[in-house]
């Protein structure tokens, strides 16, 4: 009987480099030489499996790891970096209810409408529960200014144990600064600085309401301290420069402008910023061809079409002004400093009879402005008041973004879904949107339907 090892130790059979064995008449190998290749394909073998089962156990909480990267970028208001880390999240075998309600957080702070909708119709079937989803619907509605039925689960929801307490405080808080209830908002950002120290977003709100109160140096270290604690973060950078301008310090506005040329919903606010301080700084060549620039890429906002008109204005370039301005009007027909430069720019090409149309049209949107004014700080003086907010809401249909009227006008129904008077206000604006839509031609029915039920 030969013993197990005998034709091996003895070297009668090798394998060739393609993987046959053949038998052959090969040398003996000394003893142990044998063993080394067994030894080393054990130890490879053995590798390979730690690392498949090290790969598998990062695996299993990897789903986890993503939804709380892209939880921190929220809290960072990094929305791109949170979209990019929920998906990362979306693999096979993760548990798919934490991760679309990830999607639906994301979808929800970034205001987007549709995604949302498709968000929540994910969840649906990945059988999430429908109390849960409610709750998701709560916290938009409340984000898009529709506090009327969010606002009575706002304690509720703030004390649910499956909930991010910041996340709803952020919904609530962008509800209210839509309906201009300031107090509110700043109540919930006092909590939430004591609670959460390093969030940059109270710091921001903070920010925008002491520009609004003219606290400028107040409002400087609010935007300056978000900016610090979410380096990343564009849109207090951008308040911070603007407010920059208003003390006179263009130089130190130009680098945050730069930064904020990156994101395509602040750009066109960015540029007209960035120019501004050129010109400021006497350097007209690069003003102008930033503003030519961006509006040669496709950005035809009136900002920039009033910041280039203005430029050629005070070159004397009334001819090249004109048209400028006067598209800024037609798409911003509230812009009190356009109809200004338009009236003069029309008075100094002898066209006296429009030039006195648009002043006549300058002098009733200030006075507007300077009413809004005093009904803001009514408004904030005695926010259970409708007839300020009414009166607020009415003229911003007419003399500042119908949008804002349309919030400010929702925010009085709110609280009192029979008012008469809103419903009339609201359907004869939606029946006079051109050209008119689907939703406003919806907007105006609802409010028909609302004041045949009210008769």
């Amino acid at each position: 009987m030969v013993s197990s090892d005998s034709s091996l130790t003895a070297g009668n059979c090798n394998v060739a480099d393609d993987g046959n064995q053949l038998l052959s008449s090969a040398p003996s190998a000394t003893p142990g030489t044998s063993q080394r290749p067994r030894r080393a394909r054990l130890v490879l073998k053995r590798a390979v499996i730690a690392s498949l089962c090290a790969l598998l156990g990062l695996g299993a909480f990897w789903p986890a790891f993503c939804v709380r990267q892209a939880n921190h970028r929220l809290v960072l208001q990094d929305l791109s970096d949170a979209e990019y880390w929920a998906r990362l999240a979306d693999v096979p075998w993760a548990r798919s209810e934490d991760v679309v309600l990830a999607h639906c957080r994301i979808s929800r702070r970034l205001g987007d409408p549709e995604k949302f909708a498709s968000s929540i119709a994910r969840a649906k079937e990945k059988g999430v529960s429908s109390v849960r989803i409610e709750k998701e619907l709560q916290l938009f509605n409340a984000q898009s200014g529709g506090l009327r039925e969010a606002q009575v689960h706002l304690s509720s929801l703030l004390t649910d144990p499956t909930l991010d307490n910041r996340d709803v405080c952020v919904s609530f808080v962008i509800g209210y600064l839509r309906n201009q209830r300031y107090p509110e908002a700043q109540t919930l950002v006092n909590a939430m600085m004591q609670d959460f120290p390093d969030d940059p977003f109270p710091h921001y709100v903070l920010g925008r309401i002491h520009t609004l109160e003219n606290s400028l140096t107040k409002a400087e270290a609010d935007f300056s301290k978000a900016v610090e604690l979410s380096p990343k973060w564009l849109e207090p950078k951008l308040w911070l420069a603007e407010l920059l301008i208003d003390t006179h310090r263009h130089r130190e506005a130009m680098p945050l402008f730069r930064e904020c040329l990156a994101a395509s919903d602040l750009k066109a606010r960015a540029v007209s910023g960035l120019a501004e301080c050129l010109k400021a700084v006497g350097d007209f060549a690069d003003s102008r061809k930033v503003l030519e620039d961006a509006i040669a890429s496709g950005s035809v906002d009136a900002e920039l079409l009033i910041a280039l008109g203005r430029l050629d204005f005070e070159e004397g370039l009334f001819e090249k002004a004109e048209p400028s301005l006067s598209k800024a009007v037609q798409l911003k027909p509230w812009a009190d400093d356009a109809l200004f430069l338009l009236a003069q720019c029309h008075r100094q090409l002898g066209k006296t009879e429009l030039a006195d149309q648009e002043f006549a049209r300058h002098e009733e949107v200030r006075k507007a402005i300077t009413r809004l004014n005093q009904l803001r700080d009514t408004v904030k003086a005695d926010p259970a008041n409708d007839e300020p907010r009414i009166e607020a809401g009415e003229l911003m249909l007419r003399f500042r973004d119908p949008s804002d009227g349309i919030v400010m006008l929702q925010s009085v129904l709110d609280k009192t879904p029979d008012n008469r008077k809103v419903h009339e206000i609201l359907l004869q604006y939606f029946e006079s949107v051109e050209p008119a839509t689907d939703a406003s031609r919806q907007q105006a029915e609802l409010h028909r339907r609302r004041l045949k039920e009210l008769e």
